[in-house]
């Protein structure tokens, strides 16, 4: 398994073997462990993904780029963030301005001043539609739509009203 190496003379990142032999040569910006056989590297100013091997695989087009878990990475290109499989394919057609962490299984998702959640594939699993959400915590989020404050399971069902002051962040 190839890992990062930093050239403190260069300055650059490159990828070592297990016996720190120099297989990539170093030339990044930046770079992140191997994940799901893919690992995220910063040239140009953008970042792409490299695969085992050592071989760009997902050109160098993303402003932000995570790592990828269960073979699905977030990414940030050109305003939005974006799901891509390990192929650098899309899997999602609806663009979010943007993510905030897993939690319980779902993303918190912001479109067009909204928020929802997807899955860990990038599903829309609750359409973007409330004011403010929480995260999920042992499966109820807390948001808020048209004013009214309450709490969702994660099917998006309401399951009680809230009406002490929520800490959305």
């Amino acid at each position: 398994m190839l890992k990062p190496y930093f050239d403190k003379k260069t300055k650059k990142y490159g990828y070592v073997s297990d016996n720190n032999k120099l297989v990539v040569a170093c030339q990044f910006e930046d770079a992140k462990e191997f994940s799901c056989g893919r690992a995220c590297v910063k040239k140009y100013g953008l970042w792409g993904y490299l695969n085992e091997e050592g071989k760009l695989v997902i050109t160098y087009m993303y402003k932000k780029a995570g790592d990828f878990v269960n073979g699905v990475a977030r990414v940030f290109r050109k305003d939005d963030w974006e799901y891509i499989n390990k192929d650098g394919k899309t899997l999602n057609e609806l663009k979010y301005n943007n993510f905030n962490s897993s939690s319980d299984g779902l993303t918190r998702v912001m479109r067009n001043g909204l928020y929802g959640y997807t899955d860990r594939m990038g599903k829309e699993v609750i359409e973007c539609q409330f004011d403010e959400a929480s995260n999920f915590h042992k499966g109820i989020a807390q948001v808020v739509k048209n004013g009214e404050r309450f709490s969702i399971d994660k099917n998006g069902d309401n399951v009680e009203t809230q009406t002490e002051t929520l800490d959305l962040n």
